[in-house]
């Protein structure tokens, strides 16, 4: 049908309106079931409209929604109207949409409903409300202000409660009413910069509502549209009295923490990562700084001894990564700027130092804790030494006596031997060599005894080159035939201080110890080298400073010695060898005699690969004197004599040699032997002798008695004392070492006429020198 415009009527058809509204429309029955529903819920939802139908409204509802709409629904039963009911949906993602429905009251059990998808509106006030209540509740004071008239808009109740006002009282009230005068203007200039950045920070005084000033840390940021023109601005005020008075007590705090660590006699310096980032005095004097720049940023490592480097690198990384300290001491070597070292016990705790993760490390030096117990385990040695070196003195003393009147004959007997064969006869050599050989044992007798009386050393200028030629064949022959040994010399005069019966005690010991630890045979290499003081190694240096020395090595290719063997090797009396093999006294022995040179001797070895014993001593400037004897010096004088002299020994073989060699210089002999037949052959008149010659220690009556008896049957003679015991001996029998003529056996044919002829002249038996004192 056309109408009176010319438009076709038609019947109003309102499904076209129920597909097109963008609300979801539906009917359904009062128990929840969907009848129908209009596309938007697909749109919504996700379902497809077949799907929907299949489903109860509650199958889509959030299970703490079910009970509220249930009862909406028993509303709708009883004739009313739902208006702007709400309660959650599940689309077929799984979200949950937040739903507003609207719903007529039910007829014949149909309900006609229309839901509106208020998820965007209800996430927007939830963060609407999240910002308020932060605004509202946040402890600092914020506050918005208008940038044109510095009036402020609003404030929260933290911004209030700062200036001691209501949240009403400060609406409307001007930024600058409360910084007092002294501040407005500084705080005007904050703001104009403010304005040209964009931000600004400060901090001042404000003034309370009572009067009294509040400090504060304000914060202000203009926030402009999209023109940049600005709309508000926001200004955060946070009241800084506790964090002013927490920055006070810091400093306080620093200042006192400053005043203990530079004061403290320790070391004490921070370590960040690994290296130095601060040093106290005392720690820049234990490693030689002059300041604290020298130490700065140079790794710690650098001034760890390389022995402990790698455990401090390990407990550098536990305190980096792991944060654990050392909280109890333990000893640590560090190395100066000079390259010494000291020793130090160390501790240290996990530490922040300019926002970077480090250590608080204590140094405590224990250089002279160590000297003092060094000093304390040299004396317990010393004494524990001294009295086993009494014990060997009063063996030596006991049997030196004996050892002397034998050796004594031999000596002298080998001189006269040595005056009555031509240069060309066989047996001269044999004589010689009898004599050279009874020359080191008298040697080796006065070696014993003056190193168990602890007497000073003959100290001469030698070249030690010469000292081992000459000492090499005597240990050839002392040696067996399967050790080869191999020399290997420097070249040129190696000069040192020392006593040649001394030095070649060292070797001879050496060399012994060496055979001991070949017993199959092997391969003894001895050798001298000049070594400069910076390549001394590090425990020699330590122990006779920066010398340049001469070093003297025994190298033997036998099985070698472990760790424990090698810290003990120069205790007195340790040995590795059977019970009642070895006295432990012999490389003992190279070490005193070392250190008595002023030097020191260092041993390296490993089990199965031999050892070396290296002896340093000190180089001398000095020019070396002979340190060979020469066999052919022996004493030759001319025979003269005709003076008297009584021999009163009570050894045979020592009375019948002086007596022998003073006749072959042409002296008149008597002998007697002991005091009483001394006494007996002055008294019955049988003689008067020029000279007395006597052995101190007699049984019955001792020489100096035995002297002050006889000189006043025979006022002119003259007595020379003869003894093969230590001067400690001779004291005791009151006769002094010195101001009295005295021949020390085992004694030498020279010494022998030189002595006598000293105190007497020549036929005519003239006084040389005065009676002695005695």
């Amino acid at each position: 049908m056309q109408n009176e415009r010319g438009y076709i009527e038609r019947p109003f058809d309102a499904g076209h309106f129920f597909e097109l509204v963008p609300d979801m429309l539906c009917r359904m029955s009062i128990e929840g079931k969907l009848l129908q529903v209009n596309a938007a819920w697909q749109k919504h939802l996700g379902y497809t409209s077949r799907e929907l139908l299949s489903m109860s409204l509650y199958r889509l509802l959030h299970p703490d929604d079910r009970s509220s709409t249930k009862r909406e629904m028993e509303r709708q039963r009883s004739g009313q109207r739902t208006v702007n009911f709400i309660n959650r949906m599940q689309s077929r993602s799984g979200d949950w949409l937040w739903m507003e429905w609207n719903a007529s009251p039910a007829e014949d059990g149909v309900v006609y409903a229309v839901a509106r998808n208020i998820t965007g509106r209800m996430q927007a006030a939830r963060k609407t409300r999240l910002l308020t209540d932060a605004f509202q509740h946040c402890t600092h004071g914020l506050a918005i202000e208008d940038p044109d008239t510095r009036r402020i808009l609003a404030c929260n109740p933290a911004f209030a409660g700062l200036h001691g006002r209501t949240v009403e009282e400060m609406t409307g009230l001007h930024l600058m009413e409360f910084y007092p005068d002294s501040q407005k203007d500084v705080v005007s200039s904050c703001l104009l910069r403010s304005a040209e950045s964009g931000s600004c920070k400060f901090e001042a005084f404000k003034s309370r509502k009572d009067g009294s000033l509040v400090p504060v840390q304000v914060d202000i940021v203009f926030v402009r549209d999209e023109h940049g023109d600005p709309l508000y601005q926001i200004v955060t005020a946070e009241d800084i009295t506790e964090r002013r008075e927490a920055e006070k007590a810091l400093r306080e705090s620093e200042s006192r923490f400053r005043a203990v660590v530079e004061s403290a006699p320790d070391g004490i310096f921070i370590q960040t990562g690994d290296t130095f980032a601060y040093l106290n005095p005392a720690a820049l004097r234990m490693f030689g700084a002059a300041k604290e720049e020298e130490m700065l940023s140079r790794p710690v490592v650098d001034h760890l001894h390389p022995d402990f480097r790698e455990r401090v690198l390990e407990r550098i990384r536990k305190l980096n990564e792991e944060r654990i300290g050392l909280p109890f001491p333990e000893e640590r070597r560090f190395l100066r700027c000079d390259g010494s070292f000291f020793d130090a016990d160390v501790s240290a705790v996990p530490f922040m130092h300019d926002g970077q993760h480090g250590a608080l490390v204590f140094v405590h030096d224990t250089t002279e804790r160590h000297r003092a117990e060094e000093e304390r385990l040299r004396l317990r040695q010393d004494l524990f030494q001294s009295q086993k070196m009494e014990s060997i003195g009063r063996l030596a003393g006991g049997v030196a006596h004996d050892l002397n009147n034998l050796l004594t004959p031999i000596l002298g007997y080998a001189e006269i031997l040595d005056g009555q064969f031509g240069p060309d006869d066989e047996r001269l050599q044999d004589i010689r060599a009898i004599h050279g050989a009874g020359v080191r044992a008298r040697d080796l007798i006065r070696q014993l005894l003056a190193f168990s009386r602890r007497q000073s050393l003959d100290f001469r200028v030698l070249n030690l080159n010469a000292v081992v030629r000459g000492f090499l064949p005597l240990l050839r022959r002392t040696l067996p035939e399967n050790i080869a040994i191999k020399e290997a010399l420097a070249e040129g005069v190696v000069a040192i201080e020392g006593d040649i019966g001394q030095i070649e005690q060292v070797m001879m010991n050496l060399a012994v110890n060496a055979q001991h630890a070949m017993p199959g045979g092997g391969q003894l290499s001895i050798s001298t080298e000049m070594v400069a003081a910076g390549l001394l190694p590090r425990d020699v240096l330590d122990e006779i400073g920066p010398v340049d020395c001469v070093a003297l090595s025994f190298t033997d290719s036998g099985a070698g010695m472990d760790r424990d063997t090698l810290e003990r090797v120069f205790e007195p009396f340790f040995t590795t060898k059977e019970k009642g093999s070895g006295t432990g006294l012999g490389l003992a022995t190279v070490y005193g005699i070392a250190r008595q040179h002023n030097g020191m001797v260092a041993v390296a070895s490993t089990p199965g690969e031999g050892a070396s014993f290296t002896v340093y001593v000190p180089v001398s400037s000095g020019e070396p004197v002979s340190s060979v004897a020469d066999a052919a010096t022996l004493f030759s004088p001319p025979v003269e004599g005709g003076e008297s002299v009584l021999v009163v020994e009570d050894s045979a073989v020592v009375r019948s040699f002086v007596a022998d060699a003073l006749r072959h210089y042409g002296y008149r002999v008597s002998e007697a032997d002991g005091a009483s037949s001394a006494k007996a052959a002055i008294k019955d008149g049988s003689c008067c002798p020029d000279l007395l010659l006597t052995d101190i220690i007699m049984p019955g009556m001792n020489g100096r008695e035995l002297y002050l008896e006889l000189r006043h049957l025979c006022p002119a003679m003259r007595v020379l004392f003869m003894s093969g015991y230590a001067a400690s001996v001779l004291e005791k029998e009151g006769v002094p070492e010195s101001g009295v003529g005295h021949l020390h056996k085992p004694f030498s044919v020279k010494d022998l006429i030189e002595g006598v002829s000293g105190l007497i002249a020549g036929p005519g038996g003239k006084i040389k020198k005065p009676k002695p004192k005695i």
